[in-house]
């Protein structure tokens, strides 16, 4: 196989390997062809022990449903909403509604009237489709109505197969982050309103909103983006929650005048997610996946009263959470639920068929209804779980061989039979309590077989999936350490020889066993897939293994020495995978690499490291492990981002007063340093930099004291932040070739807008990552000076050796050159690619936690953008993410240009080496947890499976910015310090 041939196939198996996790952990629950049921079906089979041939009533007519999008329980219920908090206190129950990752908008809806768990393949259309067509409550009502905002609504008007949802949508254009942020929630009570208002003289939409099983949905979008403009901790977010009481209680009036105070209305007050402090949302964070429901009205019971508790330290032993002696609601029973059993509760007090995907609890503890109706509606719940259990148990029986199929023995038929005989037969002796705890059990179980067949292909696609990574990295090595030529033995032998005849017969075996096993069992196209990687990695590596051989027998050569260097770049590697999880470790990694320059200025070379780098470095060092021990920034911090400008500006003006050549001067030596001398434009460029790194930390500062004051940007504002944007990567062109003045030249002229998109301290770890980069790419090209200058000492001593003892056998002399020359490339690579990877990772937890996605500050877009224009402030984010990585993969390539090694070898070792972590956050992946584990947990896999297209991307990048640069090969950089 090719060079360039097996990279391609590199990045596509990680591209593959992406997808894999939803594949594996995430695959869609939906399966169709399953009967319905609904909760009253079961009654007159439990009340005809009894004799009872009275009809069944729905405990309910209609039911109302507002959802406040962005509204977390904590603050919900701090804000003491006085509407509200009087139905929890007179008339309904109250708790949290738990979400689960991904906590947006659509998700969250999709669970709440659905009753399943998002189907993360959906990240494929932005969340804003669903792949497959999935059953609602709003299919199951006689009509629906609908107002808000189109993420919310129009998924269920696009899979409404009935037709009966009308939906009343406003559009993106209309939301916005500055300004009144309660003008979507007017929008959607007016249209509400002038819905009642209508069906007073249109007959036929009178008889719709007067028939039973009637739902009216209103998505209230305000709070949400108040949480995003000024942050859930903040008084306007908790006022804007009030104002959105007092306007619910308006509608709820406008209704009961409606009906004629009928008493056949529901309610349910809830959200679809919350939101963290920095005023995002998205992952797991426990902010994010809590959020508040309250229900009232028919069918719905009341509060249910505790007793007074003495103290906070000695509560009642039915008050789980000590947080609502903070909202002053100790004395009423809170219940916690999670947010898929909304579905099931709303399908049971209208008595609908419960969606038929759903995979929700009924929680009965807060119908109001007989107890025959409350059994008879968690039996219904189960049947719906157990048939799309049946369902699924079947699919996979007829697509697998009858040996190899495993059953989920637990609910047997006959057992199920026999227990759904027993719980009707206790409902009738009057012990429900006795009776729905066995269904509970039997719900327990149903979840546990709906579990068990998702992951029932697990051990099979995760074990393809390794054997693909681990290809993958033997393939990188063998294609780095060969110099982009792999497969020295099979390209340059015949495929008739005995060894490549047996390669390709066992893969050609394996390949048809393993295709055939898929074909049978009727496997998805995407099975094949995940197959083939491991098969033409393996091959290839096969093919080679005379150079592993050849690689190994060096290992054990100096096995003391290269096993201190192996251990040495697993343990970084190890300790980069549990900074992920406690970004303190960082800091102790850098306090590892303050070593590194004694470790290596031992050597006997003449190049040695000065007292002043060895200063310098160590300082940087502990600089640097100072950001990654503070903890995450949270919000908008006007004074640390002015302290930040007179930092960075001050520091920069000193530079170009002490040495036009840049800020770094101090690492070069007085002959490497040239004044500019009649370089006018050179001097004019650096001088604009400043200025428009000057002028950015002002306009920062202005437009946060405008927003701090509850301002809007203004238009003079957007367009000074646009234009110190384009303006200043421009200017970078403008700089000498020369290359400190280039990367300097670069390293300025994308602090601007990088500033511009800060919300605290970044721009100052912006400037110290900078110049660690100086300071890494002279210490990696000393390290290189000393270690070739020894095995120059050794080669040549080896050499008169050799020519004494044998004249003509020179080329016995050139392999053995060869030889010394390999284990040097492996500990060069391994140097430089284990800085690379670990100087990326400190790019993206310097300034935050990249790995949660609510770490992102999307009021840091505002100074760009104000109205909700996701892939603009998508847009921005992303630049502000990579701005920080251009540094470090500049540096990197300035540091294979010195050497004169190829690029892409350094980034085919970089590739070997964080395949290593990668592997690990694939087994970290998670499908159940908590919300948070499980976020984080696909968050980690996906930065570092993400890590190879990023590097491609931004060579690109940097191949622009580094046009035509001046570099001095490596024996002319350190001729002196």
């Amino acid at each position: 196989m090719k060079s360039i041939h097996l990279v391609v196939l590199i990045v596509i198996f990680h591209l593959v390997a992406l997808l894999s996790v939803f594949d594996i952990y995430f695959r869609s629950p939906i399966v169709y062809g399953m009967d319905q049921h609904k909760a009253s079906e079961r009654v007159r089979e439990i009340e005809g022990t009894k004799q009872t041939e009275m009809k069944p009533e729905a405990p309910a007519k209609r039911l109302i449903l507002f959802s406040i999008d962005g509204c977390r329980a904590d603050r919900f219920f701090l804000a003491e909403p006085k509407f509200l908090t009087e139905k929890i206190k007179k008339q309904g129950r109250y708790g949290i509604s738990h979400t689960r990752v991904p906590t947006e908008t659509r998700p969250g809806h999709v669970a709440m009237c659905a009753g399943f768990w998002e189907d993360l393949s959906a990240v494929t259309r932005g969340w804003q489709e669903n792949p497959f067509e999935f059953d609602s409550v709003f299919n199951q009502s006689f009509s629906s109505f609908a107002f808000g905002g189109p993420d919310a609504i129009e998924i269920f008007f696009k899979k409404n197969q009935k037709r009966n949802l009308t939906t009343f949508a406003f559009t993106g254009d209309d939301e916005h982050f500055t300004g009144p942020l309660d003008t979507l929630d007017i929008w959607v009570f007016d249209h509400a309103d002038e819905l009642l208002k209508n069906a007073t003289w249109n007959n036929s939409l009178l008889t719709q909103m007067e028939s039973d099983k009637v739902i009216i949905f209103l998505h209230l979008l305000g709070v949400d983006l108040e949480g995003h403009a000024h942050l859930p901790l903040s008084q306007e977010y908790t006022d804007h929650i009030r104002r959105v009481d007092a306007r619910i209680q308006k509608f709820v009036e406008a209704i009961e005048d409606f009906y004629g105070h009928d008493n056949r209305t529901a309610f349910i007050v809830t959200a679809d997610h919350g939101m963290s402090d920095r005023g995002a949302h998205g992952d797991g964070d426990p902010m994010c996946t809590q959020t508040p429901y309250v229900v009232w009205g028919a069918g719905f019971s009341g509060p249910v009263p505790l007793a007074q508790s003495p103290s906070l330290s000695s509560p009642n032993p039915q008050i789980f959470d000590t947080r609502v002696f903070d909202w002053k609601l100790e004395n009423f029973l809170m219940k916690d639920i999670n947010q898929a059993d909304i579905a099931p509760l709303i399908s049971a007090v209208l008595d609908l068929p419960f969606p038929m995907h759903s995979v929700g609890t009924l929680p009965i503890d807060l119908l109001d209804t007989s107890p025959q109706f409350r059994t008879s509606a968690l039996i219904a719940n189960f049947d719906q779980m157990y048939s799309q259990l049946k369902m699924k148990s079947s699919i996979k029986q007829k697509n697998s061989l009858s040996f190899l199929f495993r059953p989920f023995k637990p609910l047997d038929p006959s057992f199920v039979d026999s227990e759904i005989n027993t719980v009707i037969s206790l409902a009738g002796e009057g012990k429900f309590d006795l009776a729905n705890q066995k269904v509970l059990n039997l719900i327990q179980l149903a979840l546990e077989g709906l579990h068990y067949f998702q992951t029932y292909d697990w051990f099979f696609l995760r074990s393809i999936v390794t054997l693909g990574y681990v290809g993958s990295i033997l393939s990188a090595i063998t294609l780095a350490l060969t110099k982009t030529k792999p497969t020295t033995n099979s390209q340059n032998h015949s495929f008739f020889t005995l060894s490549s005849i047996l390669v390709e017969t066992f893969v050609f075996i394996v390949s048809l066993s393993v295709f055939a096993l898929l074909f049978v069992q009727h496997s998805p196209i995407q099975y094949y897939l995940y197959s083939i990687f491991p098969l033409l990695f393996w091959r290839e590596i096969l093919h080679n293994l005379s150079f592993w051989k050849h690689l190994l027998s060096h290992f054990f050569r100096n096995f003391f020495r290269n096993s201190i260097l192996l251990l040495f770049v697993l343990g970084l590697l190890q300790l980069i995978v549990f900074g992920y999880f406690k970004r303190i470790v960082f800091s102790l990694a850098f306090l590892f690499l303050i070593l590194i320059p004694f470790i290596f200025s031992t050597s006997n070379t003449k190049n040695k490291m000065t007292a002043r780098f060895k200063a310098l470095w160590i300082l940087s060092c502990l600089i640097m492990s100072v950001f990654t021990a503070l903890p995450i920034i949270k919000g908008v911090v006007i004074d640390i981002i002015s302290i930040a400008g007179v930092i960075v500006v001050s520091f920069l003006v000193f530079s170009l007063l002490l040495n036009f050549t840049s800020f770094i001067s101090i690492l070069r030596s007085p002959s490497e340093i040239s004044l500019w001398k009649g370089s006018k434009i050179h001097f004019l460029t650096a001088v604009l930099q400043l200025v428009l790194v000057a002028l950015s930390f002002v306009s920062a500062i202005w437009t946060s004291l405008i927003f701090s004051k509850g301002g809007g940007l203004s238009q003079t504002n957007m367009i000074l932040n646009w234009s110190i944007l384009a303006s200043s990567i421009p200017l970078i062109f403008f700089a000498s070739p020369d290359y400190y003045h280039r990367l300097t030249s670069i390293f300025i002229g994308l602090l601007p807008g990088f500033v511009l998109l800060s919300v605290s301290y970044e721009p100052i770890f912006y400037v110290f990552l900078c110049f660690s980069m100086f300071l890494s790419m002279k210490l990696i090209c000393q390290l290189q000076t000393n270690q070739k200058e020894d095995q120059n000492q050794k080669n040549q001593k080896n050499f008169h050796k050799q020519e004494k003892e044998n004249q003509k056998n020179f080329h016995k002399q050139e392999r053995e050159n060869e030889k010394n020359l390999l284990p040097l490339n492996v500990q060069l690579l391994s140097i430089i690619s284990l800085f690379f990877i670990f100087w990326f990772n400190i790019s993206i937890f310097g300034a935050g936690n990249v790995a949660s996605v609510s770490s992102f500050d999307l009021s840091a877009t505002f100074r760009f953008e104000t109205r909700f224009r996701p892939f603009t402030m998508g847009a921005l984010l992303a630049w502000k993410l990579f701005v920080p990585f251009i540094p470090v993969l500049l540096t990197f390539e300035i540091v294979a240009k010195f050497l004169q090694i190829s690029l892409m070898q350094v980034v085919l070792f970089v590739f070997a080496l964080a395949d290593f972590p990668a592997i690990q956050f694939f087994f970290f992946v998670r499908d159940s947890g908590s919300w948070l584990e499980i976020g984080m947990s696909i968050s980690h896999f996906i930065i570092f499976d993400l890590f190879f297209l990023s590097i491609f991307i931004l060579l690109l990048v940097s191949k622009i910015f580094t046009f035509k640069i001046n570099v001095p090969f490596y024996n002319s950089f350190n001729k002196k310090d």
